[in-house]
């Protein structure tokens, strides 16, 4: 785990913050979120950004009337990223001092906002998240840390992951990787480094803006204090879906392409499909899964690079 975060620096606490979330077929879990938020203390408001749902999400959204929610209908999905960056532009715009990412297959206790505002301020940071548990063992760790590893291609991982809570520890800490799960940032930040990079429609752009922030000289800290239970992986299908496998794999291949150079990364592309081919070999892996992981790689190796992610914030 990373080292202890500098002493207060005596910042100010954001006084408007707004939270920034998009819904895709969310209907199954929007009621427990809003429920949250709506009980949420201090001067905060909620950006809503619907990608196209056809489950009834969107009418639920459009029946809402409550003046802090403010609700954005696509008229196609863009992904996370894209409705991501929808959603930081009017938050910015209604002039929020800091704006939290923040799932929506989450719930959470009613300091959430202010809690994160007063952890950013305490430490000076550039961004905070919370411990991340799962919500139906709110003892065992999601997320409570996280790093790159450069080794056989990249791989994010999530410290302590699935072990107990615990582990997490109770002092705050500096950590290089953190997913756009729940994270607040002080708004200078994205008038720094932009916003999300739209070119991953959905995973590895929470790593690739975490690396960004770092490349910055940037600190992300996480508050263990501060809590958020997730309902992981409800709206995605779960890590052995064909959607997370061909996604999560593509966008791992597009990343190095990305922080690494071209050269590197396709190097890396290789590592990563020989290392599937090996659980393969090994019967760690079976065919449809191995097949749809390659593919992820070659969409990865081929897919253009359109954006820098360093698109204006207003």
């Amino acid at each position: 785990m990373a080292t202890s975060p500098d002493t207060d620096r005596g910042t100010a606490a954001p006084r408007r913050i707004a939270a920034v979330t998009v819904t895709y077929n969310s209907a199954d879990v929007l009621d427990d979120f809003l429920a949250s938020v709506t009980a949420q203390t201090g001067d905060w408001s909620l950006v809503v950004v619907d990608n196209q749902s056809t489950d009834g999400t969107r009418e639920r959204l459009a029946a809402l009337n409550h003046d802090r929610i403010t609700v954005i209908l696509n008229d196609r999905n863009t992904g996370f990223a894209g409705g991501t960056n929808t959603g930081i532009r009017a938050a910015l715009a209604a002039g929020a001092d800091a704006v939290i990412l923040l799932n929506n297959d989450t719930e959470f206790e009613p300091t959430l906002f202010a809690d994160l505002g007063a952890a950013m301020a305490r430490h000076g940071a550039d961004a905070v998240s919370p411990v991340v548990v799962f919500h139906d063992q709110p003892d065992r760790i999601w997320y409570a840390g996280g790093r790159l590893v450069w080794n056989r291609g990249v791989r994010n991982f999530h410290d302590h992951s699935e072990q107990s809570v615990a582990l997490a520890g109770t002092a705050d800490f500096t950590t290089d990787f953190c997913p756009a799960c729940c994270m607040i940032f002080d708004r200078s930040v994205f008038d720094r480094i932009g916003l999300l990079d739209e070119d991953y429609f959905v995973y590895w752009e929470d790593a690739d803006y975490c690396w960004r922030m770092r490349a910055a000289g940037m600190r992300i800290v996480v508050s263990p204090a501060i809590r958020l239970l997730h309902k992981a992986s409800t709206l995605t299908g779960g890590v052995g879906s064909p959607f997370f496998i061909h996604n999560y794999e593509r966008n791992r291949v597009l990343f190095m392409r990305k922080a690494a150079g071209r050269v590197r990364g396709v190097m890396g592309a290789g590592a990563v499909a020989s290392n599937i081919l090996a659980r393969f070999a090994l019967r760690r892996a079976d065919r449809d899964t191995t097949w749809r992981r390659l593919k992820g790689v070659f969409a990865g190796v081929r897919a253009p690079i359109t954006s820098s992610g360093k698109g204006r914030a207003a």
